[in-house]
């Protein structure tokens, strides 16, 4: 298991205004799956192929476990970079690929027949080693590049995207596979994606990346309910957002006044809360609540997400719930102070 301490990283491409990467600073522990979150062109699997070595960096420094790694060359790190498009070789049987790195390694023949059959059983192919990648789904693919770059025993685990590809149910069988095998090595992991289902469900901490800058690196549930500032709140499925002003936990808006236990300096915030913890109520439950009419139902799948027409607020409140209610409803929706959550106007 290795630690990765990434130390004011910055990237820039020959003509280009902005830098791809903006003096990322993070500290990666050791044996923990990171999920590097973004959109597509926010610098994500820049910061993953200068881990590799693929790449270097404009200026500053990479340590693995304390050590600095900036001038060695990729084979000498043991990061292995499994790439979107998995890169098997094409005449090459399942098997040969899987044993690919043991052989240039110079290990014994039927030792790499050994590894290579173990490895087999772990990603739930035992029965493919004599086909051809050409030959495989998607998802089967996807495991032997899985299998290919852990042979070899790395010490951390690079995944640029390992999941975009696939259909729903294939992704679920993917991520499970990827948390099985990370979990069975104890390797250090860092995956690419900009899919924020796909970080929640696979990460231990999430690091959030936007232009070429990190905005926040936490827990999932960090970033989901206290995220740093509105840009991590709406990349997250935040929609509802209330400007105020805070004085000794209460902040008052244009719709009204609300409470929260959150005691930050007094001054200009936003309020923010997610549509799952917004609750409808009876008109009589004053505390934080506010009236509106319904103006759109729609049904997501697993809940009814409920547009809110509020007086005075510019933007409805977004609610979501189990049941549906009809468009022209008036209703009382209450904002539970325990899942408020405030920062610094126009951070």
């Amino acid at each position: 298991m290795t630690q990765v301490e990434l130390s004011k990283i910055s990237m820039w491409y020959h003509n280009e205004g902005q830098p791809a990467l903006d003096r990322v600073s993070l500290t990666i522990p050791s044996g923990s799956i990171i999920a590097l979150l973004g959109m597509s062109g926010s610098g994500k699997t820049t910061l993953l192929k200068i881990i590799a070595g693929l790449i270097e960096p404009s200026s500053g420094e990479i340590c693995f476990d304390g050590v600095s790694v900036k001038h060695l060359p990729t084979e000498q790190r043991g990061a292995v970079m499994v790439f979107q498009n998995h890169l098997l070789f094409p005449h090459m049987t399942v098997e040969q690929n899987i044993g690919f790195g043991l052989k240039m390694r110079g290990v014994p023949r039927a030792t790499i027949a050994d590894r290579v059959a173990a490895m087999l059983e772990l990603i739930q192919l035992p029965a493919l080693g004599h086909r051809k990648p050409a030959q495989l789904s998607g998802g089967q693919q996807q495991r032997v590049a899985l299998a290919r770059a852990l042979i070899v025993e790395p010490r951390l685990l690079l995944l640029d995207e390992p999941l975009s590809n696939l259909d729903a149910n294939l992704r679920e069988e993917m991520r499970e596979l990827i948390l099985r095998v990370q979990r069975h090595f104890g390797i250090t992991t860092l995956i690419v994606t900009h899919d924020q289902q796909d970080a929640v469900l696979l990460a231990d901490y999430i690091a959030l990346i936007q232009t070429g800058q990190l905005q926040q690196f936490g827990t999932p549930d960090a970033l989901f309910y206290r995220p740093i500032n509105e840009q991590v709140a709406r990349f997250l499925g935040g929609v509802n957002f209330l400007p105020g002003e805070l004085s000794q936990q209460t902040i008052r808006t244009a719709i009204g006044t609300f409470c929260s236990p959150i005691n930050t300096p007094s001054g200009e915030v936003m309020l923010t809360i997610r549509p799952e913890h917004i609750q409808f109520c009876e008109p009589d439950q004053a505390a934080n609540s506010v009236s509106g009419i319904i103006e759109r139902c729609q049904f997501i799948g697993t809940f009814y997400r409920h547009t809110v027409r509020v007086d005075r607020l510019n933007t409805p409140l977004i609610v979501q719930s189990n049941s549906p209610l009809l468009a022209g409803t008036m209703v009382t929706v209450c904002l539970p102070p325990e899942h408020i959550w405030l920062f610094e106007a126009g951070s």
